[in-house]
């Protein structure tokens, strides 16, 4: 009896004991630790953006200009004026390369929009140093040249190289203090300018025409022999 109750008293304390993973199917498992597996940033070089830092590094100094445009008492309407128009235009013409066509005659209507700001007052009473002179009168030159070869299509797409893009990128920045307007105010606002040129232009002939009258006769021959 004694021997078959301390064989109870085995099985039952064998019962108690949990058997050990590892001799679970022969395989052993190992504790997991919760590792965080780190990424490291690689900061991927963009060709392009490297030469717009470029780019602006050698134009510092026109922003460090338009930001001293005020000292320009005599000057700071014109300054103002232009540089509110043209930042419009230079919105423009970046909206348009970016599209993939438009008609010509938008291009056409945005190309006589720098023609006529060239030819305002405001325009030819510019600082001689005023950094955007040159600017504009080239990219006009460039949008007439491109009208004038592509005027039998009816749409054209507006392709814009690197260099170029980035140089108005840069200027469009650069004109960033100045009031940012839409093509349509442009418009408006030119066309009231225009009046006001001309207004200005019949004033003038009408003045040298009363001039002329009020002459003297002997005013008048001594001016016809001049």
């Amino acid at each position: 009896m004694a021997f078959i109750k301390r064989q109870v008293n085995e099985a039952s304390s064998d019962q108690s004991v949990k058997p050990s993973i590892a001799n679970i199917d022969g395989l052993e498992t190992k504790p997991v630790k919760n590792e965080i597996i780190k990424s490291i940033y690689v900061p991927v070089k963009c060709k392009w953006l490297n030469g717009l830092y470029d780019w602006a590094y050698i134009r510092g100094n026109n922003e460090k200009f338009i930001s001293l445009t005020a000292n320009f008492k005599d000057k700071a309407q014109q300054v103002k004026w232009i540089s509110t128009y043209y930042r419009c235009l230079l919105e423009s013409v970046l909206t348009i390369s970016n599209i993939k066509t438009v008609e010509w005659t938008d291009l056409a209507e945005l190309t006589n929009a720098f023609t006529f700001l060239i030819t305002t007052p405001y325009f030819k009473e510019l600082p001689d140093n005023y950094p955007f002179i040159k600017e504009i009168v080239r990219l006009k030159d460039k949008l007439k040249a491109f009208c004038l070869e592509s005027q039998d299509e009816e749409h054209v797409q507006l392709k814009l190289k690197i260099e170029t893009k980035q140089d108005l990128l840069l200027q469009r920045y650069e004109l960033s203090m100045f009031s940012k307007i839409t093509f349509n105010q442009l418009q408006l606002d030119f066309q009231q300018e225009n009046v006001k040129q001309l207004n200005k232009l019949i004033e003038e002939q009408e003045r040298e025409k009363k001039l002329v009258k009020e002459e003297r006769p002997w005013q008048k021959r001594w001016r016809e022999l001049l």
